[in-house]
C-alpha cells in the first residue's frame, strides 16, 4: 500500500495554498501541546491536537460472528491504543418505545417502564437484554436508584479491558443514540413538548449512569439528525435543533458539576453530519453550532455514508454510484463548520469507514470518473424489486422507514453494523482482494443467532480494486477506492422478490477506504485543515486478524508520534 514519504508539512502547506485559498484554518497557530526533554516527549492527551485516532466499539459486536467478543488486541499491539473509544449505543426511553414493546436485534423484547425507566431515561438495552436472557433482574435503568444493574454487557466489559491495556490512557465514552436508536430522539422531542421535565430526567439519568459506570469518562450524543431525522425533510422535526443545543449545553453543566464532585475529568462529544447543506439546514432549524462547539470537547464528523444504495431514490439522471466519503464533499463540510459555524478546527475529528458500502448498478463498471463508477442505480426491473421490497419490509410495519431504497437486503455476510438493508460490510471481508491475496480468512462467519446472516453469500472473488482520482481543481486530489464486479451475481434473497434466490439484473460495486485512502485523507484533509485527528466506525470491522493491513494502524502511522498512537 502507498506510504506517503515526503515532508508532510510541505504537503499540508502546498495543499492549503493550491486547493483552498478561501479556507479559514481555525486554530492554525496551535501546535501539539507537549513537554519535551532529552529522554522523552509527552503529549497532552486531554484534547485533540492533530495526533488523535479514536473509534467506536458496537454493543452488538459480541453476538455478531461466533457469539464472541471481537478482540482488538492484535491491532492495539501493532498500532498503539486509541485516544478514545466510544461504546455504541445507549438508548433513550420514550412513550412510543414503551408502547411498541419491540424486540432488539438479538430477539429480546424490552417490555415496560420497570425495565426501561420512565420517558427520558437513558438505558443500555444490550446489557438489559443480557440480564433478561440470563434470568436476572430486569430492572435496568440507572435512574433513580439503581446505578449498576446493567453495567456488564459483553462489549462494554471488553472496552474496559482495552483501556486497561493502554494503562488507562484511552478515554472511554458511551454514545447515546446511533442510527437505529436516533428515531427515539424525535420521539423524545415529542415527549418534551408534552412534558419539558423529560429533559431533566435525561440529564439526571445520564449522570447516574456515569456514576454507576466509573470506568467511563464521558458521553457522546449521536442524534441523526436534529431538524431532519434520517431523511431530507424538516417535516415532523421542527424545534429539534433548539432542544439539541439545550441538551448539549445542560450536559456540559452536569459534567462540570460531576467533575467537581468526583475530582475526575469528564468529556462531552457529539457526532455530526458531514454534509454542508444539511448542517446549514440544521442551523436554520435551531442548532447553534458555535454554542455546541463551546460545550463539547470535540465533534465526531460522520464523514461517510454521503452516498449509497439509498441514492436510487433520486431521479434517474442523479441516481448514480458515487463515493460514500467523497473528499470534495468532506472539504465543503469542514469549511462550513469552521467558517460559518465557528467551530475550532482542532475540535473536528474526521470519521473514517471501516466498512464497504455496496451499490447495484445497471451498467457494467468498466469506466469511471471523479466520483467513481458513474453507473445508473436504477437497473432493468428496478421498480419491480423496489415495490416488492417495500411491500415486504416497509408498508404497515412501524419502525421501518420508506427510503425508496434499491431492494438490497445485505446479500453478502457478515454484514456490518448497519441494518438499513443498504449493503454495509466489514472492511476485513475484502482484505484478500485489497491485498492481492496476501491476507485471507479475515471474515467472521455469522451464526443463526444473528438473523442478518441468515441469508446471503460471501463476497464474489472476481471483484477488482481501482483508485479513480477526485479530479477537481478546487479541492484536495484525494484518491477514492472502489471494488467492482463484472458479473450479475448478487442474489435477491428477500421474501417476495420477483425471482427470489436468483440474481438481481445488476452489477455490484463497493465504495470503501483502504490504507492508501487513509494516508491521503490524513495528509490532505486532517493535516491540511488542522483537524484534531481521525476516528473509525467501527473498530471491529478493521483487519482484526491481519493488523499489518489495519486502517487504524495506517492512521496511527500518519498522525501519531513516531508512527504510533498511544503507547502502553
Amino acid at each position: 500500500m502507498l506510504q506517503l514519504k515526503t515532508n508532510v508539512s510541505t504537503i499540508a502547506a502546498s495543499v492549503a495554498l493550491m486547493y483552498s485559498s478561501n479556507l479559514i484554518f481555525a486554530d492554525a497557530d496551535i501546535q501539539h501541546e507537549e513537554s519535551c526533554t532529552v529522554e522523552r516527549c509527552v503529549t497532552d492527551t486531554t484534547k485533540p491536537d492533530g495526533t488523535w485516532v479514536g473509534g467506536y466499539y458496537s454493543s452488538w459486536s459480541y453476538w455478531q460472528g461466533g457469539a464472541s467478543v471481537k478482540d482488538l488486541s492484535m491491532i492495539q499491539e501493532a498500532a498503539g491504543s486509541a485516544n478514545y473509544m466510544v461504546y455504541a449505543f445507549l438508548g433513550i426511553t420514550t412513550n412510543k418505545t414503551l408502547k411498541d414493546k419491540k424486540a432488539l436485534y438479538n430477539g429480546t423484547v424490552i417490555l415496560n417502564d420497570q425495565q426501561q425507566g420512565a420517558p427520558g431515561t437513558v438505558v443500555d438495552t444490550e446489557a438489559l437484554a443480557d440480564r433478561i436472557a440470563a434470568g436476572k433482574s430486569t430492572v435496568c435503568p440507572a435512574f433513580p436508584d439503581d446505578q449498576s444493574a446493567c453495567s456488564n454487557s459483553s462489549a462494554s466489559t471488553y472496552m474496559k479491558h482495552y483501556a486497561k491495556a493502554s494503562m488507562d490512557k484511552t478515554i472511554l465514552l458511551a454514545s447515546i443514540g446511533g442510527w437505529s436508536y436516533t428515531p427515539r430522539f424525535n420521539e423524545f422531542y415529542r415527549d418534551y413538548k408534552a412534558n419539558p421535565r423529560v429533559l431533566d430526567r435525561f440529564i439526571n439519568s445520564t449522570e447516574n449512569w456515569l456514576k454507576g459506570h466509573p470506568e467511563f469518562s464521558g458521553i457522546s450524543v449521536d442524534w441523526e439528525y436534529p431538524g431532519y431525522g434520517h431523511g431530507d425533510s424538516h417535516k415532523g422535526h421542527e424545534g429539534e435543533g433548539k432542544l439539541y443545543t439545550e441538551m448539549i449545553t445542560q450536559l456540559r453543566v452536569m459534567l462540570d458539576n460531576l467533575k467537581a464532585a468526583k475530582n475526575k475529568r469528564y468529556y462531552l462529544t457529539t457526532a455530526v453530519v458531514a454534509s454542508a447543506k444539511k448542517a446549514k439546514g440544521q442551523a436554520k432549524q435551531g442548532v447553534d453550532w458555535q454554542k455546541v462547539a463551546n460545550s463539547v470537547d470535540w465533534l465526531d464528523l460522520m464523514a461517510f455514508d454521503l452516498h449509497g444504495e439509498f441514492d436510487a431514490a433520486a431521479p434517474k439522471d442523479q441516481a448514480v454510484a458515487q463515493s460514500m466519503s467523497a473528499p470534495k464533499e468532506l472539504q465543503e463540510a469542514i469549511n462550513y463548520y469552521t467558517q460559518t459555524g465557528k467551530v475550532p478546527a482542532r475540535k473536528i475529528i474526521l470519521g473514517m469507514p471501516a466498512y464497504a458500502r455496496e451499490m447495484l448498478i445497471a451498467d457494467e463498471p468498466t469506466e469511471c470518473n471523479q466520483y467513481g463508477y458513474f453507473g445508473n442505480l436504477k437497473y432493468p426491473g428496478f421498480q419491480d424489486y423496489a415495490d416488492a421490497f417495500k411491500k415486504t419490509y416497509y408498508h404497515g410495519k412501524p419502525g421501518y422507514y420508506d427510503y425508496q431504497d434499491n431492494p438490497n437486503p445485505e446479500p453478502y455476510y457478515p454484514a456490518g453494523g448497519m441494518v438499513d438493508f443498504t449493503g454495509a460490510y466489514h472492511y476485513q471481508c475484502f482484505l484478500s482482494i485489497v491485498t492481492e491475496g496476501k491476507a485471507k480468512d479475515n471474515c467472521y462467519v455469522l451464526e443463526n443467532r444473528d438473523n442478518r446472516g441468515a441469508l446471503g453469500q460471501l463476497p464474489p472473488e472476481e471483484l477488482r480494486l481501482s483508485y479513480p482520482e477526485e479530479l477537481t481543481l478546487s479541492y484536495p486530489e484525494v484518491n477514492i477506492a472502489w471494488l467492482s464486479g463484472s458479473k450479475k451475481n448478487v442474489a435477491a434473497n428477500f421474501a417476495g422478490a420477483p425471482s427470489s434466490g436468483a440474481s438481481y439484473p445488476a452489477y455490484p460495486v463497493f465504495t470503501l477506504d483502504t490504507q492508501k485512502v487513509v494516508s491521503e485523507k490524513a495528509e490532505k484533509l486532517v493535516k491540511a485543515n488542522n483537524l484534531g485527528g481521525m476516528w473509525f466506525w467501527e473498530l471491529t470491522g478493521d483487519a482484526l486478524k491481519s493488523p499489518k493491513y489495519s486502517l487504524f494502524l495506517q492512521a496511527c502511522k500518519q498522525l501519531g508520534h513516531k508512527g504510533k498512537c498511544l503507547t502502553h
